[in-house]
């Protein structure tokens, strides 16, 4: 009984502090008192509100093979697969916007919030509601605060997913609490979600990008672009205690590149396997053989290869390519001065 007085208290701390425009100093709290809840009203006070969904609300992402659309989980390759396992070809996950909202609950144009849903089981009906695997991203554009949130353990009712801030009391009977719900933030950090997202919140694949926002946004890709000019640099930083071991990811920035003309990308993920996959030079798992073969092996720069011989297009890219890729996470020159590397940050 005391614990969960000492966390009630904690909580309203949080929250007056919060109001009061005061920052709330993280450290100050232990180990367990930095639970889901906590983090959920640090990110509040940082970057907004998020309010209750429905998985179910989401869009679905097409699953196809061989351009065809496919409605049953026993699809073991396909065209635009995720990257991440068991999901590659699972039908009927879903993806959507969460609403922009600040601190005070009011629309902010300077928040963005997605989330996913995804399947790792075979499903014939598409609004089984049950989810093992449901994600937020919480992004403020002009900090580049971002939250990460996490449910990967078991299927559970998604058809109200709980916000991380909400207390037990709040919770309708009979849905899972916030607790219940979400991984702690230790567990979500130890994910490594930074190894993928490294060079901002959201990742742009062939997968996620076949999804377009439902009206009034009908038309618009759900995963938000960043707004970049040439090579320049992008806020990002990640919210939680338990997230600062993430670190800065360090960007690179050669001279005359053309992948940096459009692109931030950094010593990870995006200057390694997803420069490999983007361009052709190495196919993600499980994508079926005509997207390996050249033009549909080649998303990056977007049409492009559509439009030109592949020896053209070896001509143009090529070169920056085998920079970037020389320059990343496993390159020879990662340290080289020509990569010009530096943290991403204003």
């Amino acid at each position: 009984m005391s614990s969960i007085m000492s966390r009630l208290k904690m909580q309203r701390m949080i929250l007056l502090v919060a109001a009061s425009g005061v920052t709330f100093a993280i450290g100050s709290a232990s180990a367990q008192q930095y639970d889901i809840q906590a983090m959920g009203l640090e990110c509040t006070q940082k970057i907004g509100v998020i309010q209750p969904f429905n998985c179910l609300d989401g869009e679905i992402i097409p699953i196809t093979v061989n351009d065809q659309v496919i409605n049953t989980g026993t699809a073991r390759i396909c065209d635009r697969p995720s990257f991440l396992a068991p999901a590659y070809c699972k039908p009927f996950s879903r993806v959507g916007r969460l609403p922009s909202l600040g601190p005070d609950g009011n629309p902010d144009s300077d928040v963005q919030a997605v989330f996913i849903c995804r399947r790792y089981n075979d499903v014939t009906d598409p609004s089984d509601p049950n989810f093992k695997d449901v994600a937020i991203i919480q992004h403020r554009k002009s900090t580049g605060d971002t939250c990460f949130f996490q449910h990967l353990t078991d299927f559970l009712d998604a058809t109200r997913v709980p916000p991380p801030a909400e207390m037990e009391s709040q919770t309708p009977t009979g849905k899972p609490t916030a607790t219940r719900f979400w991984l702690t933030p230790r567990q979500t950090a130890n994910i490594g979600c930074n190894n993928c997202h490294d060079a901002g919140p959201f990742i742009h694949t062939p997968y996620i990008d076949q999804v377009m926002a439902p009206p009034p946004e009908s038309g618009k890709i759900i995963f938000p672009f960043p707004n970049l000019r040439n090579n320049e640099s992008v806020n990002y930083r990640f919210v939680g205690a338990t997230f600062q071991y993430w670190g800065i990811s360090e960007q690179i920035t050669p001279q005359n590149n053309r992948c940096t003309e459009c692109h931030v990308l950094v010593v990870h993920s995006s200057s390694d396997s997803y420069t490999l996959f983007c361009t052709g030079r190495s196919p993600p798992v499980a994508i079926t053989d005509q997207y390996t073969q050249y033009p549909k092996s080649h998303w990056m720069p977007p049409d492009q290869a559509q439009e030109m011989p592949e020896e053209i297009f070896e001509r143009l890219y090529g070169q920056s390519i085998d920079q970037i890729l020389s320059c990343g996470a496993r390159g020879a020159m990662e340290s080289a001065p020509e990569c010009n590397r530096r943290p991403l940050g204003p």
